[in-house]
């Protein structure tokens, strides 16, 4: 048999099963809730890492990892000094362009 809650009793004693407190119910439930968000934030910051990595391998293609190379070789060869041969067999003194830009607007200013 079944009391009005829906506990059950035997025949000799009755057992009753109290209800939980309010407040251990609240901490059940904020303590439930804060491990649902979490994981919830691992695993879109797991897929997040993962789908960008897949982005990345599907748009960067020889050719773009090409071209990104090259840029790179010329912003070094435009910011730094050396020595390049010319195709008449002399030499040409390289300086970075910035420092060339300073020393053409200064010849220009001065010849005003």
């Amino acid at each position: 048999m079944t009391d009005s809650h829906g506990h059950g009793y035997g025949a000799d004693k009755e057992v009753w099963i109290e209800d939980p407190s309010w407040r251990s119910t609240l901490i059940v439930g904020l303590v439930g809730v804060f491990f649902l968000v979490a994981c919830i934030y691992w695993v879109s910051g797991a897929f997040y890492d993962v789908e960008e990595r897949i982005i990345e391998e599907s748009f960067v293609t020889p050719e773009i990892a090409a071209r990104e190379q090259y840029r790179t070789q010329q912003a070094r060869r435009l910011a730094g000094y050396g020595v390049r041969k010319l195709e008449t067999g002399g030499e040409a003194l390289m300086i970075p362009i910035e420092r060339a830009m300073e020393i053409v607007a200064r010849e220009r200013g001065a010849g005003k």
